[in-house]
């Protein structure tokens, strides 16, 4: 006695009789007792194949709503900093119209809610220590990353007493410009009189704070120049609040080459930083000349 069957799409059709050949290999698992004798349906399963494939597509399905996920977190995050920044520069305008001077820390800057209601704003989503102090707060130094680069722009060579004191005497004027909160923006406010002379005097595209942490970190830096700078240890993408109140996205390349503006092929070094020098290409996008200080 043959065993029939018959094929309905996915269903497989086939009679129950207890007498049937191959009726042996079908277990009471399959078979109710109460339907021997009658025609069963049974399902048949997915194959090996055709999982993997079920799981292969939903693993790449979701790799790219993950990719997708990331860069829209990271596009808010963007957007948040480049906020900050715009507070920030419309905050120092204000403040050298009120005061007749431009605030020489953002310390200072901060202490006029009235002009820079949330110092918070201070704070980028991307610094490093920002997000170290978030996890632990108890085991880790609110300082930011601003406050760590900063200190290293101004050149401490050739002081120009006449020209660049600003308040009565030298300890004042380093009182002035002392940081006392955290910050992640690089800003050239407690630059000598004369370097922000020279950064005003290249027009409104200017930049008075700049985000430098969307970028990213090299850790070979050092083996390549002994006496790197913190804010030299970074490259990528920048973002710059201007002076006009524009915030633009620009690109910081640290290869060895030229110095950006520069034709003599015997300058080269690591770009586009002149040892010693300010760090125009944060704040510009034409370099200046070395100022005289």
């Amino acid at each position: 006695m043959t065993l029939k069957r018959s094929t309905r799409g996915r269903e497989i059709v086939m009679p129950c009789v207890a007498a049937a050949v191959g009726a042996a290999a079908l277990t009471r698992d399959f078979i109710h007792p109460a339907s021997r004798g009658k025609k069963c349906i049974f399902q048949r399963g997915f194959t090996l194949v055709e999982l993997m494939t079920v799981a292969a597509v939903i693993g790449i399905l979701a790799s790219l709503i993950l990719s997708a996920v990331a860069g829209t977190k990271k596009r808010s995050r963007q957007t948040t900093c480049s906020g900050n920044l715009r507070q920030i520069a419309l905050a120092v305008a204000i403040y050298e119209d009120e005061a007749g001077r431009r605030p020489r820390s953002y310390t200072r800057l901060a202490s006029r809610p009235e002009i820079l209601p949330n110092p918070r704003s201070l704070l980028c989503t991307e610094d490093p220590s920002v997000r170290a102090y978030r996890k632990a707060p108890a085991q880790a130094n609110m300082v930011a990353w601003g406050n760590l680069a900063n200190t290293s722009q101004e050149p401490m060579e050739r002081v120009n007493f006449k020209d660049d004191l600003e308040a009565p005497s030298w300890e004042l004027e380093m009182q002035d410009t002392r940081e006392s909160i955290g910050f992640s923006y690089l800003h050239p406010l407690f630059w000598r009189k004369s370097a922000w002379k020279t950064l005003l005097g290249l027009g409104n595209q200017a930049g008075v704070s700049v985000c430098q942490t969307h970028g990213v970190s090299l850790s070979n830096l050092d083996r390549r120049v002994p006496a790197a700078k913190p804010y030299l240890a970074w490259e990528g993408l920048t973002l710059r609040a201007q002076r006009d109140g524009a915030v633009v996205a620009r690109k910081i390349f640290r290869g060895v080459g030229l110095k950006p503006g520069s034709t003599d092929p015997s300058g080269s070094v690591l770009t586009p930083v002149i040892p010693g020098d300010y760090p125009w290409e944060f704040y510009l996008d034409q370099l200046p000349l070395r100022p005289k200080i």
